[in-house]
């Protein structure tokens, strides 16, 4: 079970998923449990091509799936980042920029997740929900900005078919205009709107002028959730079962690349294995353990 930090309970999470697999994979590893066994720590386990397998069973029946990404297995690495589950590269999936180093003796494990993919279900241009994400949006992140131009802004808006998160496409524009800083946001218009549950992904597909410098993503985005007790959540796994699927059906490719803006930033690659099943890597890296005494 996945609980934010004002204890609101969402259905998956993938850093959280990444940091959980990584533990029991170790714990496996050091007590030589075979694969035969059924259960551990309210997690199933099962095999595939001989490869040890972690099924959890979360929220509203959601299944998740993690197992060790056999191409790289155990790897040392040295240099960790405490602040990026993911890694510094590109190929490690969930991924974060590197704003503070430590050093680690520590393994690092790199994990294939599987997630459901979630459906988008638009939000029709003119009605009330669209006006209302409209006003929505200058309010929080266009206060200098009159309607007319914010919509100008818009490709599309939808909901996730859970009713959990609300995803905007910008305009490349409209979304390098959208503020950097949290004290250039107001996150009252968003907890205050009432046509979703969890969060507000905005987004954009990476034009070629961003390619131009340097960018390799195919799409870019952020995540803000005060409904969960989220401002800007720095890179988020579960918005990419939205995010992939949608991106990956209007570019026309199954494997797509997202780079997540917040400040911390990250990069989060997508692998689409069915139109019901979302495969995302990651790498952890044990910083830290002990023994909590209820």
């Amino acid at each position: 079970r996945f609980y934010t930090c004002n204890g609101t309970e969402i259905d998956l999470c993938g850093h959280a998923t990444l940091a959980a697999s990584s533990v029991i994979f170790q714990r496996l590893a050091k007590e030589g449990i075979n694969n035969n066994n059924n259960t551990t720590s309210g997690a199933g386990r099962g095999t595939s091509n001989n490869t040890e397998e972690i099924i959890f069973h979360a929220k509203n029946d959601v299944t998740l799936k993690a197992k060790l990404n056999t191409n790289n297995g155990m790897a040392k690495n040295s240099s960790s980042n405490s602040a990026n589950i993911g890694g510094g590269n590109t190929d490690t999936g969930i991924s974060t920029s590197n704003h503070r180093n430590l050093r680690s003796n520590q393994p690092s494990l790199k994990i294939d997740m599987e997630f459901p993919t979630k459906k988008v279900i638009p939000f029709e241009k003119g009605a009330d929900k669209y006006s209302g994400v409209v006003t929505m949006l200058k309010e929080s992140l266009y206060s200098q900005s009159n309607e007319a131009v914010v919509e100008e802004f818009i490709e599309f808006v939808g909901i996730d078919d859970a009713g959990d998160d609300l995803l905007i496409e910008l305009t490349p524009e409209g979304f390098s205009n959208v503020p950097r800083y949290m004290e250039d946001i107001s996150l009252k218009p968003m907890l205050e709107f009432g046509e979703y549950n969890r969060g507000v992904i905005i987004c954009c597909e990476v034009s070629d002028e961003y390619h131009l410098y340097g960018e390799t993503a195919d799409f870019m985005s952020r995540f803000f959730g005060p409904k969960a007790g989220i401002e800007e959540d720095p890179v988020t796994g579960s918005a990419h079962c939205i995010l992939g699927p949608y991106y990956g059906t209007k570019l026309g490719k199954s494997t797509i690349v997202g780079a997540q803006k917040s400040l911390r930033g990250g990069i989060v690659e997508c692998q689409i294995k069915s139109d019901e099943v979302i495969r995302i890597a990651g790498a952890a890296v044990t910083t830290m353990s002990g023994n909590l005494y209820i």
